[in-house]
């Protein structure tokens, strides 16, 4: 339902944009604003984050095999659609790393590559798909601006001040300073000085905050602008918007809180490494991960009346449940068979162009232990071959089914077989 009510916002916003229809409403935008898309929503940059999660949870539902599949393919594009063209920095730096992660396990991750080499490509295509993201703007603007829409002469991303900040920076000169952290304040939307101003609101409290809902009116205060202080709800940091509602130790817990998280990421990672369901969890950690990035620049993890945030929580609660259960099986258990896990036993090798080899198997022994059917299979490309053990749960016996297990799991390890072969080294 998430899915559908989002791609539908998303979807009216883009019309929105394309027919160059705009409003406000109390210092309110809607529609598209300058070159930017707001839509339905009155702050594009949570809706962003939001589209974001959307994204990885149509991913899953597809992973899943949902009924109409086609349609959550068609949402990922509408909300790919959506965050580039609200130009949302923060959102589209989320995007361009989940797009390089998810494209580096499907493609690369078998790969024989040294650590720098895959260090350079995930940069590369980070980088490429930022400067995609840029292009696709230049081009859909085209067609509202044959409906009247007039191109703000401000970039979002202002390379040339970018550029002037690594230059300065470069020279290594200390009189230097004052200008970068100008230059850098103007880039940012004026996060600089928000941050000097929060730390102001902090002094007023600092060991034990000043409590939730209270930033706004404290920053009115200690402003030199009202309008300024008006117009800012949070701190624009997950820490330091724990600093300031809860204090001292209030942050401290938030950022023991936070490694442990990490740690939990670690662990459930490793946990599911071998098994069949570890693509779902890496997506489950992308959903609470995004919004903790997008929590650092700009809207809150801490606010309930964001729809993102809510389900950034909800992910990383099960996560942490997740992770102190069993091992279970997150795929769809409408098939014959799910794969939970699997143990590379023996490798003999030979030296063959194994891409060019019709794969071969045997299977060698099968039973049953521990909840799970175990069965051992040795594959053949050629003269090398691989034997496994399969773990799996069987939901309807039928005529075969050993061999059509086996032959369906060839093509999850595929990648890995032919990444363990270039690593050996032997051509």
């Amino acid at each position: 339902m998430t899915c559908f009510l989002v791609g539908s916002a998303s979807l009216i916003s883009l019309f929105m944009y394309f027919l160059n229809i705009s409003g406000s409403q109390n210092g309110w935008y809607i529609g598209l604003v300058g070159n930017r898309l707001f839509g339905v929503y009155f702050n594009c940059n949570p809706a962003s984050f939001l589209a974001i999660i959307v994204i990885l949870m149509s991913m899953i539902a597809i992973k899943n095999h949902y009924e109409y599949s086609f349609l959550y393919i068609v949402n990922i594009g509408i909300q790919l659609s959506y965050i580039i063209l609200t130009q949302c920095r923060a959102a589209i730096i989320i995007l361009a790393v989940i797009l390089t992660a998810v494209a580096y396990y499907r493609f690369f991750r078998a790969k024989e590559l040294s650590t720098m080499k895959r260090i350079g490509l995930n940069i590369g295509m980070c980088l490429c798909m930022l400067l995609g993201t840029k292009v696709v703007q230049e081009v859909a603007f085209i067609i509202p601006q044959i409906q009247g829409a007039k191109e703000e002469s401000d970039s979002r991303f202002q390379l040339e001040k970018i550029k002037d900040i690594i230059s300065l920076t470069m020279t290594g000169e200390l009189q230097n300073i004052p200008k970068i952290i100008d230059l850098a304040d103007e880039v940012s939307s004026g996060r600089i000085t928000l941050a000097k101003d929060s730390l102001k609101v902090w002094q007023q409290s600092p060991i034990q905050g000043i409590g939730a809902g209270n930033f706004r009116n404290m920053l009115v205060d200690v402003s030199q602008s009202d309008d300024w202080g008006q117009q800012i709800l949070h701190s624009h940091n997950v820490f330091m918007e724990s600093l300031i509602t809860a204090g001292i130790f209030g942050c401290l817990l938030f950022i023991l809180f936070f490694i442990k998280t990490l740690f939990i990421s670690r662990d459930i990672l490793l946990k599911y490494r071998n098994k069949k369901s570890y693509f779902i969890i890496l997506l489950f950690i992308m959903i609470v991960v995004s919004e903790f990035i997008g929590g650092f620049f700009d809207f809150g993890v801490f606010y309930v009346y964001s729809l993102s945030a809510t389900l950034a929580w909800l992910f990383l609660g099960y996560i942490y449940w997740l992770n102190d259960q069993s091992d279970m099986s997150l795929v769809d258990q409408s098939d014959v068979a799910v794969f939970n896990k699997y143990e590379l036993l023996s490798i003999i090798y030979h030296k063959e162009d194994i891409d060019v080899l019709k794969p071969e198997f045997e299977i060698l022994d099968s039973h049953y232990q521990d909840d799970d059917y175990v069965m051992k299979v040795q594959y053949y490309l050629g003269q090398s071959s691989f034997t496994y053990d399969i773990y799996y749960t069987l939901y309807d016996k039928q005529e075969h089914i050993n061999k059509k297990l086996a032959r369906d799991f060839y093509s999850l390890i595929e990648d890995e077989i032919k990444g363990i072969y270039n690593q050996s080294q032997i051509k």
